[in-house]
């Protein structure tokens, strides 16, 4: 009689363990949207470098729109700094060369301004080896 007892006990303690979670599962509030301005480093990087990538490609393409619409999109629409201001100015004097409102004489020198940046590169090969 007492192992039929235990039975029935543990069987009750068997179904209610099983039942207790789910009676008490309520919903998750729904997940809060980080803000946008916030990335974290793998994020920022992945940015910048598609960015930096895709600035050189239009660069190597001579793609004015793509390069003007890449300056606006890294000083107005990011919503963090991605572009080192070196890279910032060789996206100008990429865009100058292209839409001529840099002289071929004056190229050399605006150039010779910016000290580092990934797009120094690509931007001297645009405006000083005729690709424009």
């Amino acid at each position: 009689m007492n192992d039929v007892r235990l039975r029935q006990i543990l069987g009750l303690i068997a179904v209610c363990a099983t039942g207790i979670p789910y009676a008490c599962r309520h919903e998750a509030p729904p997940a809060t949207k980080r803000d946008p301005s916030v990335l974290d480093g793998v994020e920022r990087n992945a940015a910048t470098r598609v960015g930096l990538e895709t600035a050189a490609d239009a660069m190597r393409r001579g793609d004015l729109k793509q390069l003007r619409m890449l300056g606006v999109w890294a000083r107005k629409r990011a919503q963090v700094v991605l572009f080192e201001a070196d890279d910032l100015e060789s996206l100008d004097v990429a865009i100058a060369c292209l839409d001529g409102s840099l002289a071929a004489n004056d190229r050399a020198s605006a150039l010779d301004k910016i000290k580092s940046g990934q797009l120094l590169k690509p931007a001297r090969a645009l405006c000083l080896d005729g690709n424009d």
